[in-house]
């Protein structure tokens, strides 16, 4: 009996989110993430319509792509992990997109860029913070794929940066 009730007691456990392993940091860092991947499509869609040089219109457009798809992967993930999915951006990450917005076509693309920079170089080592904490594996898997697809996006920008000099 003592182990039909504690069968029922874990199986409630993992329906309801509990027992996945994931921690309170882990769930900032999944707001925070999910708010930055919608941030970084709406001002890539912005990039690929307002931009001026090629190459801006370029990483805007495979940020939309690579960014809708990680994002959805995300999703999924949080589902599967009975988390919560984040729906909206933070303020922080709306004030990057007003800012994007507010931009006049002679600054946007420097605007854009620097944003893309300095974002993406904070996603490698939240990222990497992230990775050292995680403990649910197919979390820590998804965190280590996000991690080789965020780096490359840092190096993109890190061309973007050094062609505008």
């Amino acid at each position: 009996m003592k182990k039909i009730i504690l069968m029922a007691f874990l199986g409630a456990m993992i329906l309801a989110g509990c027992g996945n392993n994931i921690s309170d940091q882990d769930r900032q860092f999944m707001a925070a993430a999910g708010s930055a991947g919608m941030m970084e499509v709406v001002i890539g869609q912005m990039a690929a319509a307002k931009g001026v040089r090629p190459d801006v219109i370029v990483y805007g457009k495979e940020m939309v792509a690579q960014h809708t798809q990680f994002n959805n992967d995300f999703h999924n993930l949080l589902k599967k992990l009975g988390e919560t999915v984040p729906d909206t951006m933070n303020m922080y990450d709306q004030n990057l997109v007003d800012s994007v917005k507010k931009a006049s076509a002679k600054d946007f693309d420097n605007i854009y860029i620097n944003i893309v920079y300095s974002d993406h170089e904070d996603a490698v080592k939240q990222f990497e913070k992230a990775i050292s904490i995680a403990k649910n594996p197919d979390y820590l898997d998804f965190l280590k794929n996000g991690l080789t697809i965020v780096t490359h996006h840092f190096e993109m920008a890190e061309k973007l940066k050094a062609a505008t000099h």
